[in-house]
């Protein structure tokens, strides 16, 4: 269920958004996509952590229906305070900025979602382990919606309508939730206490505001800089750089056992398990870095049409950020929150913060809208050099060995080869090859070393 799922939430943005950009044009993305990422944002800040935080504590008391239904009702009471805090943050925002591009319209639409975000309680289906029901819902939600998005937008003025559609994906689904979850409402709640989830909270919330800054409020800060139109030079690309994070993200939750109780109980395993959970990062963020790099004006094609051929720049940065952005997301969840170094966590995220921050105020003059791209790559990769020394000196966990290095021998030298090709297609293809071809030879023990194992049984029998 859980890769049918993983798998709608591919395929929604792969379907509709290469028809909706050709409709909308790159004045109408540009504003949708200023919009959404300041809503984005403020959803996570009002949200206060809950995804993480709320399905541990429901799964704590999933066999106790009291207890059950008395924290979901406490989670909904914060998250609803929480909403209505973050509302007026953010009418106070519209009516003190003067940035032209931001669609008064357009936002507040949009900003229907931090309420029904907010009561959507995703969380708590989860933490009962509800997957087909969360599966099956979503399925259907999507299916509509899309059928919606090409009956009704299809033209430039249907910017609010695909805004509106957009805001229902999340509305239905909080409707939907809250109908099944009316006999848990129902059941009395004991000994009703706020207070002892918000410590917890916030420091989830300061863990995913920090992470949820890339791509959301920098892209804010670019527009409230200046920048109009050419917003969505840079949004573009940036989506097809979320759909491979996700699927990178999604396959090494995958194939990779969790780590979960590992530390306390065995401590050698923790560590083999994460050397190879970033071994295999290594493999598939590199190989997808290497596919963008080399076939980043067809993608761009592909999704936007001629009309964004200038987004190929910004995504053949972005293939090279996402090696930085699953490094880093790897060490931050899997290795530093599972040792319970949120302290670390957020300090090393806001420091990197600052610095993209002053990148693109300082550089955005001189060299436009690309600035953006080049600071969050120069962030991303020294967040990741700062996970690696504080890893090394202060958890000391065995992560890295040498054998790691071969994956990033094989990137070079790829890249290298794709440069000296003219040809986009025979430029992919070959530095496709060389990458596994390289790995092959030099043995690479987690993914050929699998397959060989696996060829070698189906063999002997």
């Amino acid at each position: 269920m859980n890769m049918i799922r993983t798998g709608s939430n591919l395929l929604f943005p792969i379907v509709v958004f290469p028809y909706v950009v050709r409709v909308l044009g790159v004045e109408g993305i540009s504003l949708y996509d200023t919009a959404n990422s300041l809503i984005g944002y403020l959803t996570i800040i009002a949200s206060l952590g809950v995804g993480i935080y709320g399905v541990r504590e429901i799964g704590r008391v999933k066999e106790d229906s009291v207890k059950r239904s008395t924290a979901l009702k406490e989670l909904l009471t914060i998250n609803t305070l929480a909403a209505i805090v973050t509302y007026v943050f953010l009418l106070f925002f519209l009516y003190f900025s003067d940035n032209q591009h931001l669609n008064t319209k357009v936002v507040l639409v949009l900003s229907l979602l931090i309420f029904f975000t907010s009561l959507s309680a995703d969380w708590y289906f989860v933490g009962v382990e509800k997957q087909a029901f969360i599966t099956i819902r979503g399925v259907i939600i999507k299916v509509v919606i899309v059928m919606m998005v090409f009956l009704f937008v299809n033209d430039k003025s249907d910017l609010l309508i695909y805004a509106t559609l957009m805001m229902l994906l999340i509305a239905i689904t909080s409707l939907v939730n809250i109908y099944f979850l009316v006999p848990v409402f129902k059941v009395k709640a004991v000994d009703f206490n706020l207070k002892k989830h918000i410590g917890p909270m916030v420091s989830s919330l300061l863990i995913n505001s920090c992470v949820s800054y890339f791509g959301l409020l920098d892209v804010v800060i670019l527009s409230e800089m200046g920048a109009g139109d050419e917003i969505a030079y840079y949004t573009l690309p940036l989506r097809v750089f979320k759909i491979v994070s996700v699927v990178i993200t999604s396959t090494s939750m995958v194939f990779l056992p969790r780590v979960a109780g590992l530390l306390s109980s065995d401590k050698t395993a923790f560590d083999k398990i994460n050397r190879e959970s970033i071994s295999f990062i290594l493999f598939t963020s590199l190989g997808f870095a290497l596919f963008l790099f080399t076939f980043s004006g067809k993608i761009i094609q592909l999704f936007g049409g001629t009309q964004f051929a200038d987004s190929a720049l910004s995504l053949k940065v972005l293939a090279f950020t996402l090696i930085g952005a699953c490094f880093t997301n790897l060490m931050t969840f899997q290795v530093f929150y599972s040792q319970q170094k949120s302290k670390a966590i957020n300090l090393f995220y806001l420091s990197c913060i600052v610095l993209n921050i002053l990148i693109i105020v300082l550089g955005y003059k001189h060299f436009g809208y690309i600035i953006i791209a080049y600071s969050y790559l120069a962030s991303i990769f020294i967040l990741a050099l700062l996970q690696g020394l504080y890893n090394r000196f202060y958890t000391k966990n065995m992560l890295f060995e040498v054998e790691q290095l071969k994956y990033i021998l094989a990137f070079a030298l790829s890249i290298l080869l794709s440069l000296l090709i003219k040809n986009v297609y025979l430029s992919t293809v070959i530095s496709a090859i060389t990458y596994l071809l390289i790995l092959k030879l030099t043995k690479e023990k987690l993914v050929f070393g699998l397959l060989d194992s696996k060829l070698l049984k189906r063999n002997k029998k």
